[in-house]
């Protein structure tokens, strides 16, 4: 019965603490869509031509003063004439571009104005 109850307690230890570390770290996921606006569309913003967007980070408080922040996204930009309704149709003019980007910032006094 003793071992149980250290078993239970030593559980709860862990549980308590591995709780007040994951308020240190926190992961973000972002989406959408990308969009071309051009000549090669008839309209401004179409989903006939928008491709996907995603993206993830990670925020993690190294002390109460100081942050690390890191981020990561991707996406495709893409337009074709032969997917509009535009009387350029004809030219079959296409391009497609690859983008992705990301982020480190380390931030100091818990505030994203004090950037380093």
């Amino acid at each position: 019965m003793e071992r149980i109850i250290k078993c239970i307690l030593i559980i709860i230890l862990l549980a308590t603490f591995n709780e007040v570390q994951s308020q240190r770290l926190f992961i973000h996921l972002e989406g959408g869509t990308v969009n071309y606006g051009g000549d090669l569309q008839d309209k401004i913003f179409t989903f006939n031509q928008a491709n996907n967007f995603i993206g993830a980070g990670l925020y993690y408080n190294l002390s109460d003063h100081i942050a690390i922040e890191g981020s990561l996204s991707t996406g495709k930009l893409a337009a074709s004439d032969a997917k509009s309704n535009t009387a350029n149709a004809r030219r079959n003019l296409s391009f497609y571009s690859n983008i992705s980007g990301s982020r480190k910032i380390l931030l100091k006094s818990g505030s994203s104005s004090n950037r380093l």
